[in-house]
């Protein structure tokens, strides 16, 4: 009787997957594991808020708008200003002084500015000069403080022509938040989530190391 022999043969060990060694990946699998949702939950709002401010829309000046035209005297005068909605802070007011007769511009007016509070008391006043590229039109500005129903007095004086006042009523708006403004909230909000962030989990580190002491 003849007998089998089973041949054996080792059944196929796959080795063991390469273990991470040092700090790093003791401190990662030990601490870090548990905290991923709240890294990404950081980093994923700091994107967010990120992109509001880089996807801000861009300001532009525009161009200057009539506000007013009117006589006196021997002038007709033209004020354009700018921005187009005036509004708290700085507001450029461009001036044509002309011949009322004639209508030929006047360069070598003088011409001040007057700006009457809504108490009707005067709060700001300002020259203005001619532009070096456009010598008939005059350009000042005045940065306002406080929106309201103001008046403006503008003074046209020249040696030829004399003398004139033309009254001019501007209504300013209150100041809404520019891209600006709201991105430096943001930034402030970005930088406080991280800090938090990373606060939060040094706390952690340490509380379960001392824990682990003990």
């Amino acid at each position: 009787m003849f007998m089998k022999l089973r041949v054996w043969s080792p059944a196929r060990i796959d080795p063991p997957p390469a273990r991470e060694h040092g700090w790093w990946a003791h401190t990662r699998k030990k601490y870090f594991g548990r905290r991923l949702p709240l890294v990404a939950l950081v980093v994923s709002l700091a994107a967010v808020l990120l992109s509001l401010v880089s996807s801000g829309p861009a300001s532009a000046d525009g161009d200057a708008v009539e506000i007013f035209r009117g006589r006196q005297v021997a002038y007709e005068v033209v004020v354009g200003v700018l921005p187009e909605t005036p509004k708290v802070g700085i507001i450029h007011f461009f001036i044509t002084p002309l011949e009322e007769a004639t209508l030929a511009p006047v360069d070598d007016a003088e011409i001040i500015i007057v700006a009457d509070d809504p108490s009707g008391r005067p709060a700001y006043q300002a020259r203005a000069l001619d532009l070096p590229d456009s010598p008939v039109l005059y350009e000042a500005s005045i940065k306002f403080e406080s929106a309201g129903s103001w008046l403006l007095r503008i003074i046209v004086r020249t040696d030829a022509l004399g003398e004139a006042t033309f009254t001019v009523p501007l209504e300013i708006a209150e100041q809404p938040i520019t891209p600006g403004t709201a991105g430096g909230f943001v930034f402030l909000g970005v930088f406080v989530v991280l800090i938090g962030g990373a606060i939060y989990i040094w706390y952690s580190v340490r509380r379960r190391r001392v824990g682990a002491r003990t």
